[in-house]
């Protein structure tokens, strides 16, 4: 991949050179449906050319390296699925890319009922950001947690009530243009999938 030359970088982007690699531990690899068992383990990554240079506006993020596992498990009565991505900063500037850092995301379904109609799914999200040198902390968690409850009404139509709570880290002890204020707090759907 490659991206298209921009202003703010005249050496450009840099090429993209992106990996994958799956194992079906169990299954086949191509039945993935509820009723099914299998388990896969993915090693994902993208290396870029440039990414040890240092770039002119940092806020895009542009030359970044990242390297990752994924792992899904599912059977007829829930699946869990979990993501790992470490980014580390890689540019020579005074501020580090704003796509560096690492974390994780887990997530679950669990299903129940004669037609698996009942569903109750969470999942939890966790990055740990690395700061540029212009910010009085070096690293910022940014969290998330997800939860709710499913009823598939028909084969069309399935109903989802869920709660996604924020919780960034934010500074205690800010200083004048360098403090870290992340929005926090709870947020209340009630949703109505349509598929046909």
């Amino acid at each position: 991949y490659h991206a298209a030359e921009t202003t703010y970088n005249h050496n450009g982007m840099g090429m993209d050179y992106e990996a994958r690699l799956t194992a079906h531990v169990l299954g086949t690899g191509t039945d993935y449906n509820s009723k099914h068992t299998y388990f896969d383990v993915s090693l994902l990554g993208k290396h870029n050319v440039n990414a040890t240079t240092g770039i002119t506006n940092t806020a895009n993020g542009a030359n970044i390296d990242y390297i990752g596992v994924h792992s899904v498990f599912n059977t007829e009565n829930f699946l869990i699925a979990g993501q790992y991505i470490s980014a580390p900063d890689t540019t020579s500037g005074a501020d580090v890319s704003a796509k560096a850092g690492q974390g994780y995301s887990v997530n679950f379904d669990a299903r129940a009922g004669e037609k698996d109609q009942y569903h109750v799914f969470g999942r939890v999200d966790r990055w740990t950001a690395k700061l540029p040198a212009s910010s009085t902390l070096s690293t910022a968690d940014k969290r998330t947690y997800i939860g709710g409850a499913a009823w598939d009404m028909n084969k069309n139509v399935q109903w989802q009530a869920s709660v996604i709570t924020t919780d960034n880290q934010n500074d205690k002890n800010p200083t004048a243009g360098k403090n870290i204020n992340l929005a926090n707090g709870n947020q209340y759907m009630l949703t109505a999938q349509v598929s046909f």
